[in-house]
């Protein structure tokens, strides 16, 4: 989250920045290591390589969505009321767009090195059209998972007590009546 109401905005910063930077590493390490083992299946067995892409593919849309899917679940069942949910949209945006333009640096890196099949055309269109593309498969199946664990991890059909007392607590502060 960027803002935090508590005494430590910094600290919720932070902390906020921590969560999306780790994703960030972990898909884009998880793109670029699909992209390098595509490039030397195709460089070896080029007749395979539709098959190897979509593979490939699968397999980075599958990691976002389990991810999502697993940050759903412990976000639902930390907070009971929708609204002390974590914005976990944003932090995949983030994540997404962040490893579009990394991947899409490292590949066409690796590239120049001499690992073969692993860039696309240009370094242009590696930070533009692939990091969109990239994004795309990161944030739409992470938007499906976070949807999924939020569903998975309801521990009731209804708030508990407690949590209805907190709901009626805070509507009665908002029409401005006085709380006991």
């Amino acid at each position: 989250m960027w803002v935090r109401t508590h005494a430590s905005a910094f600290t919720g910063y932070y902390f906020g920045m921590i969560s999306w930077g780790v994703r960030s590493i972990g898909m884009t390490a998880v793109h670029v290591i699909a992209r390098v083992i595509l490039g030397i299946i195709i460089t070896a067995a080029p007749l395979q390589g539709v098959l190897s892409r979509n593979v490939a593919v699968g397999i980075v849309i599958i990691i976002a969505l389990v991810w999502a899917g697993l940050d759903g679940v412990v976000d639902a069942r930390q907070h009971s009321l929708v609204e002390d949910r974590s914005d976990l949209i944003m932090r995949w945006i983030i994540t997404g767009l962040i490893t579009g333009v990394a991947a899409g640096l490292i590949c066409h890196i690796l590239e120049k090195l001499g690992a073969d099949g692993v860039g696309s055309q240009s370094l242009l269109f590696d930070l533009t059209s692939g990091a969109a593309g990239t994004a795309l498969m990161i944030i739409v199946p992470a938007a499906i998972g976070i949807a999924l664990g939020r569903w998975i991890g309801k521990s009731e059909p209804n708030p508990d007590d407690e949590a209805e007392l907190q709901r009626q607590r805070r509507h009665d502060i908002a029409v401005g009546k006085q709380v006991v």
